[in-house]
């Protein structure tokens, strides 16, 4: 009798599921091997267009969340769009059109009631044509009036037009962090798309490290991880740094060595941890919240 090899791999992986549920009532915690800082949120800046850099942050200054980060010389795009804006605001077209059909009406209706009170029918004060045109002429009025309307609606689009032009000689951050790299500076002339600042979140740092296989079973995102890492003093023995996590990831793929990747986020308000720190960083099993599995 032949066995596959997917039936066998299934049996060991069923194996490895069974000892890991065994291990867990013997171990309160999975230590994870080669711990290692990182920073995940940084972004490097630039603009969407070349210009003259007319403001950028220092290295080391904070950017908050929607702050400028990158501004480009902009006078002529400032000055394009003050005069869409008073394009945009300028009602007097509309009001002269407005009149002009107002009088063009009146002009009309004048000419018919002076016609309905002629005492001879067959001798109107004013001609079926003369009427004609006059209507003709306050239909048109009308019109005119539609038109500055319109008119008035492409200088709202163009300001708008404008206020987006503008905006793109502006960058601002999406997250706040620290200005780890000025690549360029104020004065400057800079590309499309021309690394400009570097932004680097240092209030949340990832801890990446491996589990084995076996240990990968017992762990569940969310349980709670203890971090330490080292800080080389000077003098002495080197300081011990500890931040407490809840793992956020684990990987569904087995690496050469049988382990599997796991990393929890720690935050870091004080920002004394670093990247590429090395450490100790170990999850806890009692805390974890029981896992409910659907078939």
């Amino acid at each position: 009798m032949r066995i596959s090899t997917a039936l066998v791999a299934a049996i060991g992986m069923s194996c490895l599921a069974i000892e890991a549920a065994r291990a867990q009532d013997q171990v309160s915690r999975i230590d994870v091997e080669d711990p290692i800082t990182k920073f995940t949120e940084l972004a490097t800046f630039s603009t969407e267009r070349g210009g003259i850099l007319e403001e950028v942050p220092a290295e080391g200054d904070w950017i908050a969340a929607d702050e400028l980060v990158i501004r480009l010389k902009s006078d002529a795009a400032r000055a394009a769009l003050k005069v869409a804006e008073q394009r945009a605001m300028n009602e007097g077209e509309i009001l002269v059109a407005e009149k002009a059909s107002e009088s063009a009406w009146l002009e009309y209706r004048a000419a018919v009631e002076a016609n309905r009170l002629s005492p001879d029918p067959n001798d109107p004060a004013y001609p079926e044509t003369h009427i004609a045109r006059l209507k003709l002429a306050a239909e048109s009025a009308d019109a005119q009036v539609v038109q500055a309307k319109e008119q008035r609606r492409d200088f709202e689009l163009q300001r708008d037009q404008a206020k987006t032009e503008l905006e793109s000689y502006e960058v601002k951050s999406r997250f706040g962090g620290f200005v780890t790299r000025l690549l360029r500076h104020q004065g400057e002339g800079v590309q499309q798309g021309e690394p400009i600042v570097e932004v680097v979140n240092t209030s949340v740092i990832r801890v990446e490290g491996h589990v084995k296989v076996a240990d990968a079973y017992l762990l569940r995102t969310g349980m709670k991880v203890h971090v330490a890492a080292e800080v080389p003093q000077e003098e002495g023995d080197p300081k011990i740094i500890e931040a407490d996590g809840v793992l956020g990831y684990i990987d569904i793929r087995v690496k050469t060595f049988e382990d599997v990747k796991v990393w929890a986020e720690i935050r870091n308000e004080s920002g004394l941890l670093k990247e590429g720190m090395e450490g100790s960083m170990y999850v806890l099993l009692k805390d974890a919240e029981p896992s409910t599995t659907k078939e």
